[in-house]
């Protein structure tokens, strides 16, 4: 099975949302941050998708999510290097998470847990941080 990163259009939002919903993501404000997201898709179907939140030379990594039937094929994988690829075309030497269920994922691909005390600034500026995710999130950090 062959994946496709790409730009998403705007018509391919609404998709996107279901895929956070489905996930228990949020997706509120996504459009706020359309233009540095990505998709993956799978036969013109879209199975994926990450984006990132610029904060000057910071991000933070929104919403990487991968359709059930298509999760352990290495889809996510994907889609995080080229997220981190497009992150370093924005010139970004941080990225920052909020998760509750994939720090092992995370970990495994060089970011770390941050205390709540080590919060980095650009993080505690999100409305990830402020209102969408839960005060049990993992936070965690990569320099790139």
């Amino acid at each position: 099975m062959k994946c496709k990163i790409e730009k998403p259009g705007n018509k391919d939002i609404e998709t996107v949302i279901d895929l956070l919903k489905d996930a228990a993501l949020p997706y509120e404000d996504i459009s706020d941050h359309w233009k540095t997201f990505l998709i993956a898709k799978v036969d013109e179907e879209i199975i994926g998708a990450v984006g990132l939140e610029i904060w000057n030379d910071k991000a933070l990594l929104r919403s990487l999510v991968v359709k059930n039937e298509y999760r352990n094929c290495g889809f996510g994988k994907e889609l995080y290097n080229r997220c981190i690829e497009l992150a370093m075309e924005n010139s970004i030497t941080e990225v920052g998470l909020l998760t509750t269920t994939a720090e092992d994922f995370f970990a495994k691909a060089g970011f770390e847990k941050v205390t709540k005390e080590n919060i980095p600034p650009f993080i505690k500026l999100t409305k990830e941080f402020q209102v969408y995710c839960p005060s049990s999130s993992t936070i965690m950090i990569k320099t790139i």
